[in-house]
């Protein structure tokens, strides 16, 4: 199985190349501004390319781009940037105005910053607990909609209910655990996808109210339970976390068994 490297490359990413990688000054090559029609509408949405390997970033990018995309769709300010970027036609230009704006965007750029110090092992990590990453990790587990009586939902980045539970956001433990999740979602160690269906199940079982936003409301709260206690996303993370602990930009206070 590959390794999952989100986040970190703190001392080896200095073996590939003396230059350090500096992701702000990378901007232009590593973002995509893109823009489709849809119903007759302009729709705008924002990537993640593949870097050329003479970038001093090229290996860190290259690997953790799931990781990069969720930290570019949580901690950026997408409708700022769309209300000035809509009305552009000419893709050069749209490209170009993108990331003009993005490097105007001082929140992302702080994460970033802090990012690129630590690929170059310049930043400190922080610590958290175990149960910390395991109360991150439900979050992405989302009940959407009510359909002919049954719930649904989904494994998502952008739908979850961090902005909703967590004061004190944590970017990068955020998006480990995401990115872990998501690129485990039809895998055959650790099948997320499986999982989730098991906890729809079980809800479906249960009568939760008779107003849908209760409902749904309630859902969401016994579908965070059931990740919780889930043996197989804690098998995920504890796996995931050995793996590339001494990469990670965190640590957990007690090793989880």
């Amino acid at each position: 199985m590959k390794a999952i490297i989100f986040g970190l490359l703190l001392i080896t990413n200095l073996a590939f190349s003396q230059k350090k990688c500096n992701l702000i000054e990378e901007y232009a090559a590593i973002f995509k501004q893109n823009k489709e029609i849809f119903r007759n509408e302009p729709v705008l949405y924002e990537t993640v390319n593949e870097l050329d390997s003479t970038s001093a970033c090229s290996r860190f990018v290259n690997e953790n781009k799931t990781y990069i995309q969720y930290l570019l769709d949580n901690f950026s300010d997408h409708n700022k940037r769309k209300e000035k970027l809509i009305k552009i036609k000419d893709t050069v230009k749209l490209q170009n105005e993108f990331i003009v704006l993005l490097k105007q965007d001082s929140i992302f750029g702080q994460v970033m910053s802090k990012l690129s110090k630590a690929i170059n092992n310049e930043q400190d990590r922080d610590t958290i607990t175990f149960d910390k990453l395991l109360d991150i990790s439900v979050k992405f587990f989302s009940i959407y909609k009510i359909k002919d009586g049954n719930y649904y939902a989904k494994i998502c980045g952008g739908l979850n209910g961090i902005k909703q539970t967590e004061k004190n956001r944590l970017p990068f433990v955020e998006a480990f655990a995401f990115s872990v999740i998501f690129d485990h979602y039809r895998s055959q160690e650790f099948n997320m996808y499986n999982e989730l269906v098991k906890g729809l199940r079980e809800l479906n079982k249960l009568e939760l109210g008779i107003e849908e936003k209760e409902r749904l409301l309630r859902a969401q709260g016994a579908m965070y339970m059931f990740m919780k206690n889930n043996k197989v996303l804690k098998e995920l993370l504890i796996s995931e976390y050995k793996k590339e602990e001494r990469n990670l930009l965190f640590y957990i206070k007690t090793n989880p068994e």
